[in-house]
């Protein structure tokens, strides 16, 4: 029996690999119910399933791999996974702490705890904004965070008396992105931070390096915020009637994403923005018809 399990969550194995996620469940399930008692049958169930969006399954099946052992890692981070895209913040918090228990130096169980405390503190100040008076919100300049960015950016000098601008007030400081092809990751991180989140500018940076290079230019360091920037970029490029639109080098960089480290962890904790624009890129690859079906049918499966 124990052979017909290990057999079945091999197979389970392979169909994840290639992103069929409901045949990877599948088997799963058999091996499953061939020997209940076997934790990682649970954990792999669990997440193909979070590769679905079934977040509650997950959630359900990281406790079952619980009850049979307390001290599960996988199963701890999973369900936290499964339990920050239910809205569940606390929940979450309470296994990554407890999962930190048991492996202290876990980078990537401290990185999604960093994560769920930054949303629970930015939830808890957007409700504190919500209770403050009126008269008080109006004795204050409340300008957008991307006004003031704009504003830190520009050469201001003061207006005259008769509040007409001097001729040199407000002029942007602009500086044009150019960056070289990286040769190591520290090269990469830094052009990824002088691209200074714009979708343009990540355009330009990935236009210059082999798609085939994503996984080991990000790493282990991959995260949601990686995955927004890169699927505003390309929506951007080939939505733009102006530039002359490449499906293929756009099918590739979507492609590889799938290949690098925490890429399944960085996609569950990823905005319904980014999912739309993931799902938007795939449609205009698939009207274009410049990629076969049967690629864009795999693609289809890995987000």
């Amino acid at each position: 029996m124990k052979n017909n399990a290990e057999f079945e969550k091999n197979k389970g194995n392979a169909s994840f690999k290639v992103g069929d996620y409901n045949a990877a469940i599948l088997h799963y399930t058999n091996a499953i119910n061939l020997l209940p008692d076997v934790p990682v049958y649970w954990t792999n169930r669990a997440m193909a399933n979070l590769k679905l969006s079934k977040f509650q399954d997950s959630a359900s099946d990281c406790t079952q791999a619980l009850k049979i052992d307390p001290k599960n890692v996988k199963a701890l981070w999973r369900r936290a996974t499964a339990n920050f895209n239910l809205g569940n913040l606390s929940q979450s918090k309470a296994d990554l702490q407890k999962a930190l228990q048991f492996d202290p130096k876990n980078k990537s169980v401290l990185d999604d705890l960093n994560k769920v405390n930054f949303k629970m503190n930015k939830l808890d100040k957007s409700q504190s904004a919500i209770s403050v008076p009126v008269t008080k919100l109006e004795s204050r300049n409340h300008l957008p965070s991307d006004a003031l960015d704009l504003l830190n950016t520009m050469n201001i000098s003061n207006p005259t008396r008769n509040n007409q601008p001097s001729s040199n007030a407000f002029q942007p400081i602009r500086r044009e992105f150019n960056p070289s092809t990286p040769k190591s990751i520290i090269e990469f991180e830094r052009s990824w931070k002088e691209a200074k989140a714009s979708p343009q500018n990540v355009l330009k940076l990935l236009s210059i390096i082999q798609p085939d290079s994503l996984q080991r230019l990000f790493g282990a360091s991959f995260e949601d915020s990686h995955l927004e920037l890169i699927s505003a970029s390309l929506l951007n490029f080939l939505s733009d009637s102006n530039l002359p639109a490449d499906y293929d080098w756009s099918f590739q960089i979507m492609n590889n994403l799938p290949q690098i480290p925490r890429f399944d962890l960085a996609l569950s904790f990823s905005s319904s923005k980014t999912r739309n624009d993931l799902s938007e890129i795939i449609k205009i690859l698939k009207d274009s018809g410049a990629i076969s079906n049967d690629k864009l049918a795999l693609l289809e499966q890995k987000f």
